[in-house]
């Protein structure tokens, strides 16, 4: 569910899904966006308003720098820098004037939504907060849409949402872009000729997402020993998750 904020991108509360046993994720404790550097003093209000716990931001060291997130009196920010892969989607607007560019294919971009779910330190972070239940919690990138998907669907995952319902709720990037194009993508569209990789760029694509599924079962063999492997989540930890995020 979209949130209406001035400056901040693709808000929304992971609230409201239905898991596969029936439950429901509770409104109001898991968020997901864009970068919060623009925002506008109405949208700190409303921040406080949702009372915000915990920020998780993804983005590394060099994006923080150039778009600082605003302090916000009693919220704990959580500094999770999440890409792995050499090849590094994090910082988009400069990517739009690199050399790069050019060797842009699916390869390499299901390459570094791979790097992101396995052995992730900023993962490792996100659910050491679910298992403390520190929500209302926020997790964000620069876009809210590769690296914040990623912990979005982890978190969903933890919780029993549908694989199906996940990749909705990863889809919805792509309608919040739409009518709302961000800055950087105009340079993109004068130096991206392919339709497929712009469309990456500017916003999300399934495959990606059912690449990553489909390493995490092709490892693993079940998301259970995903989530045991990769986060200390045995059945009884599950439970203690799912017990406070869902209704």
């Amino acid at each position: 569910m979209f949130l209406p904020f001035e400056g901040i991108p693709n808000f929304r509360d992971l609230g409201g899904v239905t898991t596969i046993e029936g439950k429901h994720v509770k409104k109001g404790l898991l968020y997901r966006c864009g970068e919060l550097s623009k925002s506008t003093p109405k949208d700190l209000q409303q921040l406080q308003a949702l009372h915000i716990r915990t920020i998780i931001d993804y983005r590394d060291e060099s994006e923080i720098e150039a778009h600082p997130t605003p302090r916000i009196q009693g919220v704990h920010d959580v500094h999770a820098p999440a890409s792995r892969s050499q090849f590094n989607l994090a910082s988009i607007e400069d990517l739009a004037s690199s050399d790069l560019l050019k060797q842009l294919n699916m390869d390499l971009f299901k390459e570094f939504y791979a790097s992101l779910a396995f052995e992730n330190p900023a993962y490792q972070t996100l659910v050491s907060i679910l298992k403390a239940h520190e929500g209302p919690m926020i997790q964000h990138c620069t876009a809210g849409k590769d690296r914040t998907g990623i912990g979005s669907m982890i978190t969903y995952l933890i919780l029993g949402v549908p694989y199906t319902a996940i990749v909705q709720d990863f889809l919805e990037t792509n309608q919040y872009m739409e009518k709302h194009p961000p800055y950087w993508q105009k340079p993109l569209e004068l130096a991206v000729k392919d339709p497929e990789i712009l469309q990456v760029l500017v916003g999300v694509n399934q495959t990606l997402l059912d690449h990553v599924h489909d390493e995490i079962l092709r490892k693993y063999g079940t998301i259970e020993m995903y989530l045991k492997e990769e986060y200390h989540i045995d059945e009884q930890t599950r439970k203690e998750i799912q017990d406070f995020y869902l209704e």
